[in-house]
């Protein structure tokens, strides 16, 4: 997994098991488009689509996913 999937699993983490796109694309470091990261991260079985309407809902796939990734990150980046 690359450093830029690595960040945003990050940053979703901080959101929640489960996220928003619109909320994620809002505070994300990351550049580029978002939304073929998030796909790469389906195809990788780390986060799925959960919701289409009425926003674009995604969901770690499994909850411990979710946690390992979030206490990864240090205090002062959380």
């Amino acid at each position: 997994m690359g450093d830029s999937k690595k960040r945003l699993l990050q940053e979703a983490s901080v959101i929640g098991r489960s996220f928003f796109y619109e909320v994620l694309g809002r505070i994300t470091s990351l550049r580029g488009d978002l939304r073929l990261q998030l796909d790469g991260l389906e195809q990788q079985d780390m986060v799925r689509a959960q919701a289409m309407e009425p926003d674009l809902e995604y969901m770690f796939k499994h909850s411990l996913t979710q946690e390992v990734v979030y206490n990864s990150l240090l205090n002062k980046d959380r």
